[in-house]
């Protein structure tokens, strides 16, 4: 199997692994179970830095066609990551919230999954091409 066929299937099982998790822990309640949280911690920033290697390795060997497309979708999964990072962050306290908050962090994954399977499609192109 090829390396980015493996870093492909971790992305994915990194990012099965964070939804199953987080589900989990909204589910269990308040107060927040420490193993579960810090698994879904642990797996959505492992998740992110391989997406970011895995970008950076493409976008630098990768040839100069739909560069545009690529670097838009990867900038979306971005944005998506650092919104999924700032509402998780901000539901770990112990404090009451907006249920703004609740909601972003509860939609926003449908947004990241969406940019993230677009980035990488886009990837996958710039290689084969």
């Amino acid at each position: 199997m090829h390396l980015l066929h493996v870093k492909t299937a971790a992305l994915g099982a990194l990012l099965v692994g964070t939804l199953i998790s987080g589900m989990l822990l909204t589910s269990a309640g308040r107060p927040l179970s420490t193993g579960l949280l810090s698994l879904h911690k642990i797996s959505s920033v492992l998740m992110i830095a391989l997406f970011a290697i895995f970008a950076r390795q493409v976008l630098k060997t990768g040839n100069a066609q739909a560069i545009g497309l690529t670097f838009a979708a990867c900038t979306l999964s971005a944005i998506c990551f650092i919104a999924l990072l700032v509402t998780g962050a901000l539901l770990s306290f112990e404090r009451d919230l907006p249920q703004v908050v609740f909601r972003i962090h509860q939609i926003a994954p449908v947004f990241c999954t969406g940019a993230v399977a677009l980035s990488v499609i886009a990837l996958l192109r710039r290689v084969a091409a």
